[in-house]
């Protein structure tokens, strides 16, 4: 045995253990309020029980183990602990990456663990709705700061003619809105827009309805219990699927609501972080793939009408890839010829077989 490499998995092992405690440390450091308090300017222990309220001697030790990780400065000639601005707008800014409160949904993952480990046992699903309520926040904390930053300013103008239509006045419906995010971002946006989001999680459906009239959009923003597979109404101009697709036990349904949901110039976008790759049809239907590993792809749409939709991938940058479903003119039903940036060959084949989909040659 090569006692060197004992001891670099030990430490490796260690390390693992003290960045799992310290997650529980971001979390508490979020519910408090830590972050955003000392983001007010540097502090000794004790000027930040002042400032917060909390204990100096637990202060204490949330400071030097934020300080040993990288989350905070500390400065050894004062005594002060602070934050630079780049951490200060990733932990305590609610509009930048927000990673204080994204730990919230590793912390509630965990809080799963004896389900999960039946699951291993049975082979059965743990349900999302059977999940703790911070993973649900700390899902929509991880992902709105994408949103800000994409939804508006690339994503919905990467669509072509969506931008004008919502400006004008459009329907939309965001499936599998979670909190909301998405939805009230499009709504404010857009302010001759209505918009109906769509999450089967009653919990979430309900802090998202908060969400809306905080904002000052619950007038246009309204909120239905339902899967993607059976939400209500049709003629939408839009309709939105972000980060959610690839989680959907019955993508393929979805899809098919979707296609059914949209008007007749409507607009169907969703995206994912996903390895750019284009695929064009080549059977009897249309098609279009899954945004995560090949082998969730489960999106072939059976139509009457081969030409009645195509899928396009819109690229926006990498590692995250929108796509869009929408009615195709007799003129572009043909396939078009395109690279696919995916090599792996077992995988190309796996997904031609299950969706109808092959890359164009050369890819």
């Amino acid at each position: 045995m090569d006692h060197d490499k004992v001891m670099e998995f030990l430490g490796r092992v260690t390390a693992d253990m003290g960045a799992t405690g310290s997650a529980g440390l971001a979390v508490i450091g979020n519910r408090l309020g830590l972050y955003r308090a000392l983001a007010q300017g540097p502090a000794t222990p004790e000027q930040f029980a002042e400032r917060t309220g909390c204990h100096p001697r637990y202060l204490t030790e949330w400071l030097r183990n934020q300080a040993a990780g990288g989350y905070v400065g500390y400065d050894a000639a004062t005594g002060e602990f602070f934050l630079t601005e780049e951490q200060a707008f990733c932990l305590a800014d609610p509009n930048g990456p927000n990673v204080s409160a994204a730990f919230l949904a590793g912390l509630g993952y965990l809080r799963a663990e004896p389900q999960i480990t039946e699951a291993f046992r049975t082979g059965a699903g743990v349900a999302w709705h059977e999940h703790h309520e911070d993973v649900f926040i700390g899902c929509d904390a991880f992902y709105r700061p994408g949103y800000v930053a994409e939804l508006v300013p690339n994503w919905i103008p990467a669509l072509d003619g969506v931008d004008a239509k919502l400006t004008a006045g459009g329907r939309v419906a965001d499936l599998g809105c979670g909190l909301g995010s998405s939805a009230v971002l499009i709504a404010q946006a857009y302010p001759r827009t209505t918009v109906v989001g769509v999450d089967p999680h009653a919990e979430s459906i309900e802090l998202a309805r908060k969400k809306a009239a905080e904002a000052g959009v619950g007038d246009r923003v309204g909120f239905e219990v339902a899967t993607a597979q059976t939400f209500t109404g049709t003629d939408y101009d839009l309709v939105t699927m972000f980060d959610a697709l690839h989680d959907m036990g019955d993508p393929l349904g979805a899809a098919r609501r979707v296609r059914d949901a949209l008007a007749p110039e409507g607009r169907g976008c969703w995206s994912s972080r996903t390895p750019p790759t284009t695929w064009r049809t080549t059977s009897t239907r249309s098609a279009g793939c899954t945004t995560r590993a090949p082998r969730s792809c489960a999106c072939r749409t059976g139509s009457p009408n081969p030409a009645a939709t195509r899928w396009a991938r819109r690229p926006v940058r990498p590692r995250s890839v929108s796509w869009s479903l929408r009615p195709a003119s007799a003129a572009s039903a043909a396939p078009r010829r395109q690279r696919s940036t995916w090599s792996t060959r077992s995988g190309r084949e796996l997904l031609r077989r299950r969706s109808g989909l092959r890359p164009a040659a050369g890819g």
